[in-house]
């Protein structure tokens, strides 16, 4: 066995949970054939929310506009609230690894449908929504022309829980070019999906000043070149992940090289440890089966970023 059996093993643990978790099949997926399946499997997670228990929270003008949709919202919250995946809710588009959300990249704001079918969300109405590992922030119920109405989204986040979900600065000129019509056509064009706006929206906030949204909320987006005819834009910190961890493989692969040791006779996740787990022999050949345990985290530092947050 060689290095690359080892980096080989890592893609597959990545390649069976693109498959088996997410329902995704590699050959279906833009680009499967040069793009690095950890790499994909970050950036497909960048766009769904964990799986687990959440509070819901309403805005006023969230509560008073439901009341229509009343059995469709609160059969959403029962699966909020009870720890339930509802990625389902979320557009079609989870499933391409290379298409770009502006909304939720540069204001943290994703959009569930109310409804949906065996292939993702359906219908009409939205669910405008900023989420973290404890709460479910229900802004407002819209439809798919909301979604450009991000300065309004903003305005009505930060009023209904200041402080809670941005990172805000004073309002400067510059945002005053990007109107509802430019950020409509950027975030339809993947060409400008994947560009970052330093000042994403400006807002009022609970006292009435004038702020705005300090850099992108969510990820920033960087340029990724896969091969010399294939470049993709993905979330900074989804190939930051990627990178790191790759570094640390590398690393270990080099540290066993100098102590005399072949690599990859199997590696694997052991989430029930929370680490990857590594079989390797000595070089030359006695029989041996020691088991290195590669820590997800040393001394407080993710040196497997990927496996950190998803195994």
């Amino acid at each position: 066995m060689n290095d690359f059996d080892l980096f080989e093993q890592w893609h597959g643990i990545y390649e069976d949970r693109i498959r088996q978790e997410l329902k995704l099949e590699l050959r279906d997926l833009e680009h499967f054939e040069v793009a690095p399946a950890p790499l994909v499997y970050s950036c497909l997670m960048q766009r769904r929310v964990s799986v687990m228990k959440r509070r819901v929270l309403l805005s006023e003008a969230f509560a008073s506009s439901v009341g229509n949709h009343g059995d469709a919202w609160r059969e959403l919250q029962r699966k909020i609230e009870n720890g339930i995946d509802i990625n389902g809710y979320l557009s079609k588009g989870i499933r391409d690894w290379t298409l770009r959300d502006m909304l939720l990249d540069q204001c943290k704001i994703y959009h569930f449908h109310l409804r949906k079918d065996a292939d993702g969300g359906i219908g009409r109405e939205i669910v405008f929504a900023i989420v973290d590992e404890q709460n479910f922030f229900a802004v407002c119920l819209g439809d798919h022309h909301t979604m450009y109405d991000r300065n309004d989204l903003v305005t009505l986040a930060e009023t209904s829980w200041p402080g809670r979900l941005f990172k805000l600065k004073d309002a400067g000129p510059s945002n005053a070019v990007i109107d509802r019509a430019m950020f409509k056509e950027f975030a339809h064009r993947q060409v400008t999906a994947g560009i970052n706006l330093i000042e994403p929206a400006v807002l009022t906030d609970a006292q009435g000043n004038v702020r705005s949204l300090h850099n992108p909320q969510g990820s920033a987006i960087v340029g990724v070149d896969l091969s010399q005819s294939v470049h993709v834009k993905v979330p900074l910190n989804a190939y930051l992940d990627y990178c790191n961890e790759l570094r640390s493989i590398e690393t270990i692969v080099s540290g066993l090289h100098r102590r005399g040791w072949s690599l990859s006779l199997r590696f694997s996740a052991d989430s029930g440890r929370r680490a990857y787990v590594a079989w390797a022999e000595p070089l030359g050949g006695s029989k041996t089966d020691p088991t290195f345990i590669l820590r997800y985290r040393d001394k407080g530092k993710a040196r497997f970023p990927l496996a950190a947050k998803y195994l």
